[in-house]
């Protein structure tokens, strides 16, 4: 095909689409179809008393704003007593598992900074004596200090907790953190 026959065929549908809006515009009225306006009236039907229904459809010019025409839908559906979510919240069950999984992650963490800190503890104390004749009477000797059942260790935070032959147990005032030291005679 030559360049002046594409020329006239495209010449050809845009002047036939030019033809056909202004015969919309002219002949058709240019705006809803008595057919679009009968489906408007029967979906308004399902929502709209019949009292305002009887009233004629607008013409173009009497059109409401899409902002009035919400705001009007909103006073007749109640939208205030439904009870509405946010939209862009994740799923209640997504936030459940998030929220367990966050509860594990930071158990985990301090697990692992108690075990770090019970490290940190044994390189420091030395448990070097005790002495189990009697829950009033026992003493473990840390540090070459003579200590009595719960009293806190000097310089630690940690309190005496249990006193047995081989070991003691010492618990951090703070977090709870149970640590057992060994005797090394």
């Amino acid at each position: 095909m030559n360049t002046s026959k594409k020329r006239k065929l495209v010449f050809s549908i845009l002047g036939l689409g030019l033809v056909a809006l202004v015969f919309d515009k002219a002949v058709l009225g240019g705006g809803a179809t008595p057919a679009l306006a009968a489906e408007d009236d029967a979906g308004a039907s399902l929502t709209v008393p019949a009292s305002e229904r009887s009233s004629p459809a607008p013409r173009r010019g009497d059109m409401r704003s899409v902002t009035e025409q919400l705001a009007t839908m909103a006073g007749r559906l109640d939208l205030e007593s439904l009870p509405l979510e946010d939209a862009f919240a994740p799923p209640r069950s997504l936030t459940a598992s998030i929220e367990a999984e966050l509860a594990e992650e930071l158990q985990a963490q301090q697990h692992k900074l108690a075990a770090e800190q019970a490290a940190t503890l044994r390189e420091q104390l030395k448990l070097t004596a005790t002495s189990t004749s009697g829950r009033e009477r026992a003493r473990a000797m840390v540090n070459g200090t003579l200590y009595k059942l719960g009293e806190t260790v000097a310089g630690t935070g940690f309190r005496i907790n249990a006193i047995l032959t081989d070991h003691i147990l010492l618990e951090d005032q703070a977090t709870k953190a149970v640590v057992r030291l060994e005797l090394n005679p």
